[in-house]
C-alpha cells in the first residue's frame, strides 16, 4: 500500500492500469463498504481495513509498490489536484530526487 489515501493517478501508473479499469475495482471497494470516496481521491473507511489489507501484502510485494511508486513520481509531474510544492495551486517550485538504486 502507498499510503491511507489513494490517489487514481498514482495508483494507475505503479500499476499500469488504466484509470477506467481500476475505478472499476476501486468502486467494488466502495460497494463493499473498504472505501469512501472523497474527491479525485479514495480513503479507506477505517485504518483498521488499511491494516488488514496491508497484513495480506507480503515484503517483497509491499518494496515492489513503493519502488514503482517512487518511480512514477520521479518520472513525471506531481498530479495537480496535490496541494504541494510544484503544483499549480502553490506556486512553489518541487522535484523529487532520483531513486537511489
Amino acid at each position: 500500500m502507498i499510503g491511507p489515501e489513494i490517489d487514481l493517478d498514482l495508483l494507475a501508473a505503479v500499476t499500469a492500469t488504466t484509470p477506467g479499469e481500476l475505478l472499476d475495482h476501486l468502486e467494488e471497494g466502495m460497494r463493499r463498504r473498504f472505501l469512501v470516496e472523497q474527491g479525485p481521491r479514495f480513503t479507506f473507511a477505517h485504518a483498521l481495513v488499511r491494516e488488514a489489507l496491508a497484513a495480506t501484502v507480503g515484503a517483497s510485494r509491499t518494496a515492489y509498490i513503493h519502488r514503482m511508486a517512487a518511480r512514477a513520481l520521479a518520472a513525471g509531474p506531481v498530479p495537480t489536484h496535490w496541494p504541494w510544492p510544484g503544483t499549480p495551486a502553490s506556486g512553489a517550485s518541487w522535484r523529487m530526487p532520483p531513486p537511489c538504486w
